[in-house]
């Protein structure tokens, strides 16, 4: 069976060389670690789409769709911790404050929640590049699970667990070809 080719998570810029945008999405790259604009697009469309949720639901006229959706895409953003912990969602004016506070929210929210930038913040690697590098050599662990993906988004609740899977004492690799190779 052909697997299918899927959907694009990202949508390019209309104005390709347009200079302030450039400066801005480079800075971005830098200070968050991210390899190519693809990456910062990818957050940037989620930025857009929990916007346009958010704004969709501030304008319907049904109240059961704006709080059961609204408490939907809140408890999202707070499991994520994107939102603060201080959510409340028990009225439907709460709800509406709150979902007015979603269209405040820029890309840097999401691209703090990246596992690449958590493990920097931690402390557990000198720069967001050596953080990366961790991360691909499957030397981070989640709940004792290695997660090898920079762009995965740590949930509250993981980010706890986040850890440096230990190295065990012994011969490393490299020593055992040396030893190979001296007994022939």
């Amino acid at each position: 069976m052909v697997k299918s080719k899927g959907k694009k998570r990202y949508s390019t810029p209309l104005r390709p060389f347009e200079s302030d945008r450039l400066i801005a999405e480079m800075k971005l790259i830098g200070e968050y670690g991210l390899r190519n604009k693809k990456e910062l697009w990818i957050f940037k469309n989620i930025t857009n789409t929990t916007k346009k949720r958010a704004r969709d639901l501030l304008i319907t006229n049904n109240n059961e769709e704006l709080i059961v959706c609204g408490r939907a895409l809140l408890n999202k953003l707070v499991l994520t911790k994107v939102f603060g912990d201080d959510v409340s969602l028990i009225t439907k004016e709460d709800i509406t404050k709150n979902l007015e506070r979603v269209l405040d929210l820029e890309v840097n929210s999401f691209l703090e929640r990246r596992l690449q930038h958590r493990v920097f913040e931690l402390g557990m690697a000198n720069s967001v590049h050596h953080a990366r590098n961790l991360i691909y050599q499957r030397r981070i662990m989640i709940n004792d699970r290695i997660v090898n993906k920079p762009g995965y988004v740590v949930t509250g609740d993981d980010e706890a667990y986040i850890r440096l899977k230990e190295i065990p004492e012994g011969k490393k690799k490299g020593e055992q070809v040396a030893e190979v190779a001296a007994e022939s």
